[in-house]
């Protein structure tokens, strides 16, 4: 089955859409702390500089099915780095479609802040919980580095 999704950064009728993804993924950010942030990123959109960002991937129907939050890093080591510490999907039929539409979106925008690499953090990662043992850990995170040809 072959599926039609629209990948752009969040408008404000999608906020509270993107937020049942975010809150389904326990994470630890309340409602109005993801508002808030949504809207301070639409507010900066197209400001001077670089800044956060929220790309959000929805069907025909506008049902958001995925997202991700950007922040551009300076690191010594690999230089411009988009970072992407939030990467939620939600598709019990077309996940991987999902993953590439975001994947794909996010090397638009690593490219376009003329970034070397794009690291992405997922949730999960059972290497961690055996790792941190009884350590405080309100959540764990594993991901990868993609290096931009």
């Amino acid at each position: 089955m072959s599926y039609a999704y629209s990948t752009r950064p969040i408008t404000e009728d999608q906020i509270d859409l993107a937020y049942i993804l975010v809150e389904a993924s326990g994470r630890d950010v309340t409602r109005a702390e993801w508002t808030a942030f949504c809207n301070r990123v639409i507010e900066w959109r197209g400001a001077t500089g670089l800044h956060d960002d929220v790309v959000v991937t929805a069907d025909a129907e506008g049902h958001v099915k995925g997202l991700f939050v950007t922040e551009l890093i300076q690191s010594l080591l690999f230089g411009r780095v988009l970072d992407v510490p939030m990467f939620i999907t939600a598709s019990a039929g077309d996940e991987d479609g999902i993953i590439l539409s975001l994947l794909e979106a996010a090397k638009v925008a690593a490219r376009e802040a003329r970034c070397s690499d794009i690291r992405i953090w997922t949730q999960g990662g059972e290497s961690w919980v055996r790792v941190t043992g009884d350590a405080p850990v309100t959540s764990q995170y594993f991901g990868v580095q993609l290096k931009l040809a």
